[in-house]
Parts: structure tokens; sequence; C-alpha cells
């Protein structure tokens, strides 16, 4: 019985591989936590949080550090910004043109390389409205933007 069992084991262990899918990819993502409806989608707090936490990052940065400034504003707050000024549309119009539009003078403060100071200034700027619309939809602000 033994070595029966000893076999049974080896050929499962021989198969496993072949037919066992392993997914490497990210998982799907999750809505833990309070979530706010934007276009029908729920879009989570946490999301609208961590952009705005990094745009004072990245507002910190850009006197010095221009283009990690520019890399963190674009990979971790600028499409949140877009789900962002689209929810506080709803409720208020002009704050959310107002967001796109320090949005749009902080994208090309980047692509017409202005220095650090300006776009340090226009970041902020950008909190002070992103911290507004938040603060409309009754999201919790992140520490930097209180």
């Amino acid at each position: 019985m033994t070595g029966r069992l000893a076999v049974v084991v080896l050929a499962l262990l021989a198969l496993g591989p072949a037919c066992v899918k392993v997914d490497t990819a990210d998982p799907p993502p999750t809505t833990p936590g309070p979530t706010i409806v934007v276009a029908g989608d729920p879009v989570p707090v946490a999301q609208m949080t961590d952009a705005l936490a990094n745009l004072c990052v990245a507002r910190d940065e850009a006197p010095d550090r221009p283009q990690a400034a520019e890399a963190r504003f674009f990979d971790r707050s600028h499409t949140t910004l877009h789900l962002i000024a689209r929810a506080v549309e709803d409720v208020d119009r002009p704050l959310a043109a107002r967001l796109l539009e320090a949005k749009q003078k902080v994208e090309a403060d980047f692509s017409g390389l202005a220095s650090g100071e300006r776009v340090a200034e226009d970041l902020g700027s950008l909190v002070t409205v992103t911290r507004d619309a938040l603060d409309r939809l009754a999201v919790p602000l992140p520490p930097c933007a209180k």
C-alpha cells in the first residue's frame, strides 16, 4: 500500500504544474471600505484620499525634484482627479471646473518645463481645490490637506 501511495503522490506532483493554473497577474481591484458612485461606478473613498495625499507629496517634491513630482502626479493622482471632478460636478459644477482648470495648469507646467517653484505653487493651488472638492463630497481629508 505504501508503494502505491508513493506512486500516486509522485504522479500528482508531476502533473500538478500542468493541472494548476498559476495567475501571476495582479489580483482584480477590490473596493474595500466606503465608495462614492461616479458615473455609475463605485470609486473607493481611499483612492480619492490617496490621490490628494500624493498631490501634497508632489507639491513638496517639486522645488527640488520636479521630475519626481511629475511622475507622482501622473502615476498617483491624475486619473483620480478626473473622477473627483466628475463626482463633484453633480453637486457643485463651478468647483468641478476649478478643479479641472487647476489640474490643466499643472499639466501645462510639466509640459512647458516650468521651474520647480512654479510647479510647487500650482500644485499647491491644485491641493487646495482638490481638498475643497473632497470636502464637498464628505470624503475624509488626509492630514497634509487639512
